[in-house]
């Protein structure tokens, strides 16, 4: 689709810092004092290093990391996997 993020920010470089570190910023100036940010990271084959760099952006913006706790998912072959979700404070 013409209007996801990868295709306008066409490097991991330029995502980073054109998508992922502005969304960021924009959920720090809108949530109030106290408050806190939970979402899910889940790896990426071709960007080897986004929960890293996830988590250090969101750090480097003022957010304080809380907690992360895994979220189990479904499976129809009974081997349950789970995905990670973070907890940031601002």
């Amino acid at each position: 689709e013409k209007t996801q993020s990868f295709i306008k920010f066409n490097s991991q470089e330029k995502w980073k810092e054109g998508f992922l570190k502005k969304t960021l910023e924009n959920v720090y100036r809108g949530l109030k004092p106290n408050k806190f940010l939970a979402f899910n990271i889940q790896e990426v084959k071709s960007y080897s290093m986004f929960s890293y760099d996830t988590i250090q952006i969101t750090k480097d913006i003022g957010f304080k990391y809380v907690d992360k706790f895994f979220y189990k998912l479904s499976s129809s072959q009974g081997n349950p996997k789970s995905e990670p979700i973070f907890i940031f404070k601002k």
